[in-house]
Order: structure tokens, then C-alpha cells, then sequence
């Protein structure tokens, strides 16, 4: 599976034209300005796309549905920088998944909050963002830079589990075409 957040791409572009052999898109678009999430699923896995309600994010959520397996909830997110009310949406959104606490749960994307920060002053925001990860029993195992810039860097795409000991690695990547860094984590 691969998911892309910010995308920017709209429905002027067809699944042809963003095709991946051997997988089906899932998207979620915005504008050609910015935001949209589109997901690769690999052909040969099954999967259930679940529509949730979710005001000003671009998301897609579904069951990933492995062989010997309870379904896996996956959900690729885009939260625009200065978007406000993003943690009630979220968490209102996850009300709305069947049994979700006692699911296999992985959400990936640019979350745009900046987990590099000084310890010992802690915005209120990453507090809050922390305390809705402790109240799902998400943990978010990205743990270095994933936008570095000349100026700065910072910690903006994040991977959140509530199965921590199934990811065998995850990490950053360095692509080379932009400011951003590619996460990545193996289940």
C-alpha cells in the first residue's frame, strides 16, 4: 500500500493518468493549489473503502482485508496547515468506525503539526495532539525530520498505530524532489 498525501490533483485528472501498475488509486482530491490524499492499494489484497464524515481534511479511510486476519483500518489524511478544529473531526470521524478500539489501526499522513519541539515548552497544540493519541492508544512512531528546508526542519507527516510491535521498520526517506521526506513503515 502507498499513500500520498497532498496530492494536488482534482477530478480533471483520471485514474488513468495517475495509474500505477498492479494497484487501484483511492482518492480523496482538493485542487491543483493543494491538499488531496490518493491511496495504492495492491491489486491481489482486498479491501473495504469506508466513507466517513470528515469536515476539511482530505482523507480515505478502509479495511485492509488480509488472508487469517481481522480487517486492518487504514487512513491517509491531509490537514492543511492552518486548519483549525482538526482533533474533534478527527476523533469524531473515528467514533464512526466500527469497533475501532479493538482494531488494528494505521493513519498516515502530512498532519502538519510539528512534533520538533523544545520539551521543556511544549505548545498547547502538540499537548493536544498528544493527549488525543494517548485517548486512542495511537502511538506515532515517526521520530526525525520528515521537511527539512535551509532554514529548518521539522517533524509534519506522521505514521499513528495502536500496533506498534507489528512494524518491523519505519523511517524516513529522502526522495530528492522535494523539501518533504517520505515515511514509510513494513508491517
Amino acid at each position: 500500500m502507498i499513500g500520498i498525501s497532498e496530492s494536488k490533483i482534482d477530478d480533471s485528472v483520471t485514474d488513468g493518468e495517475i495509474g500505477i501498475d498492479g494497484y487501484v488509486p483511492l482518492r480523496s482530491d482538493r485542487n491543483r493549489q493543494g491538499g488531496g490524499v490518493v491511496c495504492y492499494v495492491r491489486r491481489d489484497i482486498s479491501f473495504n473503502r469506508i466513507d466517513l464524515p470528515f469536515n476539511n481534511t482530505e482523507n480515505i479511510f478502509f479495511d485492509l482485508l488480509l488472508p487469517k486476519t481481522k480487517p486492518i483500518v487504514i487512513g491517509i489524511l491531509y490537514r492543511p496547515p492552518k486548519q483549525t478544529g482538526f482533533l474533534n473531526n478527527i476523533s469524531a470521524t473515528l467514533t464512526n468506525i466500527p469497533q475501532f478500539n479493538e482494531r488494528e489501526t494505521y493513519i498516515l499522513g502530512d498532519i502538519n503539526i510539528n512534533l520538533l519541539c523544545d520539551e521543556q515548552k511544549i505548545p498547547m497544540g502538540i499537548r493536544r495532539y498528544r493527549e488525543f493519541c494517548a485517548l486512542q492508544g495511537l502511538t506515532q512512531i515517526i521520530k526525525n525530520a520528515t521537511r527539512i528546508t535551509e532554514k529548518s526542519s521539522s517533524l509534519l507527516a506522521h505514521i499513528l498505530t495502536n500496533s506498534k510491535e507489528k512494524i518491523s521498520q519505519s523511517g524516513i526517506l529522502d526522495i530528492g524532489i522535494s523539501d518533504h521526506q517520505l515515511i514509510f513503515c513494513t508491517r
